[in-house]
């Protein structure tokens, strides 16, 4: 059972963590994301995210992970496996009678 000064030594991580995100600092993680767009979770493996100005205007923030904006991770981690599925899978023979 965690103690009850556990939670503030969370809390104070979390706030440490949140400002150094709004900083511009890169914040690094090794987690698992989940992408509505793709239906999966990816794991980031040990990456960089940074809350970056977005390239589409300015006034707005954007995350990015590794440098790349969040999207633009997604994506390429979608074809990476679509692509390591691809090479793996077996084609099947179709009968003609």
């Amino acid at each position: 059972m965690d103690s009850p000064s556990s939670g503030k030594r969370h809390r104070k991580k979390t706030k440490a963590n949140n400002r150094g995100l709004t900083c511009g600092k890169p914040l690094f993680r090794e987690s698992e994301l989940y992408s509505g767009r793709h239906r999966r979770k990816f794991a980031t493996g040990k990456a960089g995210f940074q809350v970056v100005k977005a390239p589409y205007d300015k006034s707005r923030p954007a995350l990015a992970i590794n440098g790349q904006l969040i999207g633009e991770w997604f994506k390429e981690q979608f074809d990476r496996l679509f692509s390591s599925i691809r090479r793996t899978a077996p084609l099947r023979k179709v009968k003609v009678l």
